[in-house]
């Protein structure tokens, strides 16, 4: 199998890279039958005859690409680059399944439900699945919110990377409200989840406004192992880190998952 990817030098496409790798060198042997023989990584730079090279020859892509803020020219260049891709898949008659990284924002409900970008985001979406009805390709839509884990960058779209930062570094940080409750996603079930996806095993979901149900004949994607935890929460444990012996601190969130998770996100 050909896999593309987009966007492979962020964190995603990082940890995703590593897991293709170590499966195409028999490292990983967590999904029997998965077969890798290329890894192409591009970058909307790509010259187009490499482009429609990769595109003739891909069994799969993951277009990881997004953008940073939802700036006139940001969208254009980024919003460009996947009609390009489009369009060079479709030149090429390959109707081979696509993953797109979306945003939970693109639900367009709650407070950022009016902005440009949730809107542009949601445009994204629909570019793809009306793509997908054209050409017959399997569309996997995955509406991504708060990720941690190693290789997040702080001060750069990962909260729990910031806060693991200023904390540790003894840098002042605000918390606005303590009880605020979010979603949080581990970066290693977000990539068992698209490997899954490679395989035909995806968990799929419906939308009502921004509640999420499993419904296995859903339009979007879902990794079916997250965390709801508060904003205090995550305070209190970065702090224990930050302030107790390593001993200590594992002793502590020996039978506790997310804490442990968590602990590896503040180490890395």
């Amino acid at each position: 199998m050909n896999i593309l990817i987009t966007d492979s030098k962020q964190f995603i496409g990082r940890h995703l890279v590593e897991h293709l790798k170590n499966i195409k060198k028999g490292k990983d042997n967590s999904h029997p039958g998965l077969v890798i023989d290329n890894i192409w990584e591009i970058t909307p730079d790509i010259a187009p005859k490499m482009l429609a090279f990769y595109c003739a020859k891909t069994d799969f892509v993951f277009h990881l690409e997004g953008i940073i803020r939802p700036t006139e020219e940001l969208s254009k260049y980024s919003f460009g680059f996947s009609s390009l891709l489009l369009d060079t898949l479709r030149k090429c008659n390959n109707n081979c399944p696509i993953m797109l990284l979306s945003s939970t924002l693109s639900t367009l409900y709650g407070r950022y439900g009016e902005s440009e970008y949730c809107k542009y985001k949601k445009e994204g979406e629909d570019l793809f699945f009306s793509y997908g009805k054209e050409v017959g390709a399997k569309i996997l839509v995955y509406r991504i919110g708060n990720l941690f884990g190693k290789w997040s960058n702080p001060n750069f779209k990962n909260v729990i990377a910031t806060f693991c930062f200023h904390i540790a570094n003894d840098k002042p940080y605000y918390v606005s409200n303590r009880n605020i409750t979010f979603e949080l996603v581990y970066i290693e079930n977000l990539i068992t989840e698209l490997l899954d996806s490679m395989v035909g095993n995806e968990h799929r979901c419906s939308y009502k406004e921004v509640t999420r149900f499993p419904n296995i004949k859903g339009q979007y994607c879902y990794v079916p192992i997250s965390y709801e935890v508060t904003l205090g929460q995550v305070e209190d444990y970065l702090k224990l880190f930050h302030f107790n012996s390593k001993g200590l601190v594992l002793s502590k969130i020996a039978k506790d998952i997310f804490a442990k998770e968590l602990y590896e996100t503040y180490q890395s």
